[in-house]
């Protein structure tokens, strides 16, 4: 029996289950089995879980052939958000150096491994990334950022956070 992406990764989380149980549940959905929760909108999964939430992207959102086929569509992407996650910055270089890409997933798996895994953030830094939730001496330095109460301004908010789904 497998599990919807949400309660494996609340499984996961808890203890209840293995990483191959997690792995299990959630690469049974190249096998086409759905769960009525797969379709509904879930903050919880993209949040937490960027890998979670990368390879439920690719399960729903991309045309293939169930897995017994040779269409398998490239796990590259939720490797490297993996390897982010857990450290293994060897993988996540062999990942970037192959086409994955600073995706929201990656992004926030690079936001978790980097603040835990120096060799992570070393990998990053090399591949352009910049973490959203480092201010640096250059964007403290520009002009105009901020109110006249001291406050960012909302144009400013903008431009460093980009859209933020409220």
């Amino acid at each position: 029996m497998s599990l919807c992406f949400r309660d494996a990764f609340l499984s996961l989380r808890r203890n209840s289950i293995t990483d191959t149980e997690y792995l299990s549940s959630l690469l049974a959905h190249f096998r086409g089995v759905r769960h009525p929760q797969d379709s509904e909108y879930d903050v919880i999964v993209p949040k937490f879980d960027p890998f979670g939430a990368s390879i439920r992207d690719l399960a729903l959102k991309t045309d293939y052939e169930p897995l017994e086929s040779d269409s398998l569509p490239s796990l590259i992407q939720p490797i490297a958000t993996l390897s982010a996650i857990r450290g293994h910055a060897s993988i996540l270089q062999f990942c970037l150096d192959n086409g994955a890409a600073f995706d929201d997933y990656l992004n926030g798996a690079a936001e978790m491994g980097s603040s835990k895994y120096p060799e992570v953030l070393e990998v990053l830094k090399a591949a352009g990334w910049k973490s959203k939730l480092q201010v640096t001496e250059e964007d403290e330095a520009k002009e105009g950022e901020r109110g006249p109460d001291g406050r960012f301004t909302p144009a400013e908010l903008q431009r460093r956070f980009g859209d933020i789904p409220w």
